[in-house]
C-alpha cells in the first residue's frame, strides 16, 4: 500500500490506517491495481460474493467516517 503515503487529506489517511490489512490489500487492488471482483477472489482465494461484500463495508466504513469528520468541522 504505497499510495497511503502519496494521500493528502488527513481525515481519508487516517480511515485508511486503522483498516484490517486485508481490507487495505482489497481496496489496492480494486481501486489502484484496476482488478475487478472476480480477479480480487480468484487472487486472495475467496468467493465472489466475499469480495463483493468486503467492498461494500470498506464503501460504508469510509463514508461513515468522513461524513463524521465533516459533521466534527474536518
Amino acid at each position: 500500500s504505497d499510495w497511503l503515503g502519496e494521500t493528502e487529506a488527513p481525515a481519508l489517511l487516517e480511515a485508511l490506517r486503522s483498516l484490517h490489512p486485508e481490507m487495505l490489500e482489497i481496496l489496492t487492488l480494486y481501486v489502484f491495481e484496476g482488478y475487478t471482483q472476480k480477479q480480487i477472489a480468484r487472487y486472495l482465494c475467496c468467493s465472489l460474493q466475499n469480495v463483493n461484500t468486503k467492498l461494500l463495508r470498506l464503501r460504508r466504513f469510509l463514508r461513515r467516517r468522513l461524513e463524521r469528520t465533516k459533521e466534527d468541522g474536518g
